[in-house]
């Protein structure tokens, strides 16, 4: 009997060792979980700024192309303008040659 008890005694040490290095297992998981989902929460809030930073971006570029699409049609008017000048000093020369 006294050796059914140590035996068992032995058993429930054991047990016990093992529970609480599953315990201790079972922290560890939940402290590495916490920090993954740390990550995850930065990560999507990097993700937000990015794509935030990349709408503004291509606001940018939209307003940029804008201005310099005004620009070539000021350029081609200004242009325009030159040749019709050229062209009646041209004509003002060749009256006055005559």
């Amino acid at each position: 009997m006294k050796k059914e008890i140590d035996d068992t005694r032995f058993l429930l040490n054991e047990k016990n060792r093992s529970n609480n290095d599953l315990s201790a297992e079972i922290a560890s998981t939940r402290e590495q979980i916490s920090r993954r989902e740390a990550e995850i929460f930065a990560t999507q809030r990097d993700v937000a700024q990015k794509g935030d930073s990349g709408h503004a971006l291509r606001k940018e570029i939209d307003n940029a192309s804008y201005e310099l699409a005004k620009l070539k049609e000021e350029r081609s008017r200004d242009q325009e303008e030159i040749e019709r000048s050229r062209d009646l000093n041209a004509m003002k020369t060749r009256e006055n040659s005559d």
